[in-house]
């Protein structure tokens, strides 16, 4: 047994209760229907190398990634996307990828060494919680280059805001 882990057959004990549970509920949503499902096809597959990882899909396909680092992208992105339509919805998408670059740039050479410990919440100002937030979902990958940056404002479907002659 490795340390802090539990041994194999307490681990699987405790995966068929669980799948046990699930069935005594009635009428689950879908979510809980899939994890059973999951838990099942693990117990049937496992003898022929199925990992639980695979059986719960989670599990990187060829050239993948790992799920944390997928959902730590979606954060980032979201944040950056936020920040363009708060900060600068009134300029087009290039340029609102070289104000949040240049923004981020500059955060990250100034406050964010300050602030990287501090809850997001913590911060006062509205732009440095975003940038704050961005750059902790980011992790060691850090912020992409302007041109990634457009290619995510793109891919959200950010448009800036037109405003009215009259």
């Amino acid at each position: 047994m490795t340390a802090g882990c539990p041994d194999a057959l307490a681990a699987i004990s405790d995966l068929r209760e669980a799948a046990a549970a699930l069935e005594c509920i009635p009428n689950p949503p879908p979510s809980l229907r899939r994890v059973l499902e999951r838990l099942r096809c693990y117990e049937r597959g496992a003898a022929n190398g199925l990992t639980l990882e695979q059986a719960l899909g989670l599990a990187p396909g060829r050239g993948g990634e790992a799920w944390w680092t997928l959902e730590e992208r979606q954060r980032r992105d979201a944040e950056l996307v936020a920040m363009a339509r708060e900060f600068f919805p009134d300029i087009g998408i290039e340029d609102q990828a070289r104000r949040i670059a240049a923004e981020v740039r500059r955060y990250q050479t100034t406050g964010w060494r300050f602030e990287r410990e501090k809850p997001s919440d913590a911060l006062p100002d509205p732009k440095r919680r975003r940038l704050h937030r961005a750059l902790s979902a980011a992790g060691e990958r850090g912020i992409p280059g302007q041109r990634q940056l457009q290619n995510i404002l793109e891919k959200s479907g950010v448009q800036p805001e037109m405003k009215s002659l009259f």
